[in-house]
């Protein structure tokens, strides 16, 4: 299916944004990304390396439901916009699907909950994951109304819920756990919500056949390709766990959470360059140079702040995590090398995107994350948990590389 071209309904502007809805639109993301960077460090500072672990590999569990909403039901809002009647009953059947997939992510914990040893932190997840998937689709639907400030303000009272939740372990109101750290997580999504329904009006649930009519070809292989990719990280979390512990599986994410920053700049540019590339996919020569201009840009950010953790790394390491995790800063530097890699790569990947290119995009990632997989697993058996990372390298560097060559090809 072609996509129509994309069309801002209020100005009639192909895929273009005005400077305040760029600004918008990047500032959200990075308060989103935020959030889930604070949780992060207030569960690696206050919890034990191995108790981290689990958590990591829990809130692993409700990103997978958060990157199929986003590639199922978000990113197709968000480049296709038709007229302003059938954008309302696209929104409606989204809302009904966001909803279905929120209840999906709380029964998938509750009944993980019941065969793991762990039921009392995937409970806390239950409640949490559902209230941050909606969350996450009501974002979409305020970029894709062109109403990035509604986003803002929903990402804004989850990140300074996070940072009360922060101060309130450091101050001994509240005594850290896994399961009250997520429980809190899940608490900010639910309040930044509740703060902007009234804001974006989405309590008409709409029929779903009106999703699948106009976003058949896109939805499905995008969140195929999404859902995939993610149950092949999560299968990689608990094979790692298995054979290096949640302890060292803990280390590994809290170094990947230093590093963060350039995670937070990275996931910014996503909402910006998939609209911006998919107005002109048509133009092969401007295409392809903005997706190559795109890629060195996010390059020289990545060297300079993934550097500067590095050459840093382990005083800072001391400082956020505490001595207990000062033995895994030897990764970093991998690490960094991977992030850059996957900098490269992410307008490649929103230019697959904005071609449709769904079926590619599909396969191209899902064998790359087999192979990343196969490598992270093995090495990491070889020589501990440090052979992950070098694991990862190889996987950003084979789908750097893959991607690269489908774009070429036009596929």
């Amino acid at each position: 299916m072609n996509l129509p071209r994309i069309r801002d309904s209020a100005t009639g502007d192909a895929g273009l944004l005005s400077g305040r809805q760029t600004l918008n639109t990047i500032l959200d993301q990075a308060l989103s990304s935020a959030s889930n960077l604070v949780m992060t460090l207030t569960a690696a500072h206050f919890l034990a390396p191995e108790t981290f672990g689990k958590v990591a590999a829990g809130t692993a569990l409700i990103f997978v439901f958060v990157a199929v909403q986003r590639a199922a039901i978000g990113e197709p809002l968000l480049v296709l916009v038709v007229s302003a009647e059938r954008r309302m009953q696209l929104e409606a059947a989204g809302t009904k699907l966001a909803v279905l997939l929120s209840l999906a992510t709380a029964a998938t914990c509750a009944a993980l909950s019941r065969v793991l040893p762990y039921s009392g932190l995937l409970l806390a997840l239950a409640f949490g994951g559902a209230a941050i998937v909606f969350q996450d689709f009501l974002r979409y639907v305020a970029m894709t109304r062109k109403r990035a400030h509604v986003a803002v303000v929903s990402d804004s009272v989850w990140l300074i819920e996070q940072v009360l939740a922060f101060a309130a372990f450091h101050y001994g109101v509240l005594v850290p756990s896994a399961e009250i750290v997520v429980l809190l997580w899940g608490l900010g999504a639910l309040f930044g919500t509740v703060a902007v329904i009234p804001r974006l009006r989405v309590g008409t649930l709409g029929r779903i056949r009106h999703w699948f009519e106009e976003l058949r070809g896109y939805s499905l292989w995008s969140a195929a390709q999404v859902a995939g990719v993610n149950l092949v990280s999560q299968a990689t979390i608990f094979a790692l766990a298995g054979i290096t512990g949640f302890d060292d599986v803990g280390g590994l994410r809290a170094m990947s959470t230093l590093l963060q920053p350039i995670g937070l700049i990275l996931a910014a540019m996503i909402p910006v360059l998939a609209p911006r590339l998919a107005a002109i996919r048509h133009l092969r020569a401007k295409f392809l140079r903005s997706v190559a201009a795109s890629s060195i840009q996010l390059s020289l950010i990545t060297i300079v702040v993934g550097g500067f953790i590095v050459v840093f790394g382990k005083p800072l390491v001391g400082v956020v995590f505490g001595p207990d995790y000062i033995r895994f800063a030897d990764m970093l530097d991998m690490l960094a090398l991977a992030y850059l890699l996957q900098a490269a790569g992410i307008p490649v990947g929103a230019g697959l995107r904005a071609k449709n290119a769904g079926r590619s995009l599909f396969t191209t990632q899902l064998s790359c994350s087999v192979i990343g997989m196969v490598a992270v697993v093995v090495l990491a058996g070889q020589i501990g948990i440090a052979g992950a990372a070098v694991g990862m390298v190889l996987q950003s560097t084979t789908w750097l590389l893959a991607a690269t060559r489908s774009l070429g090809r036009g596929d």
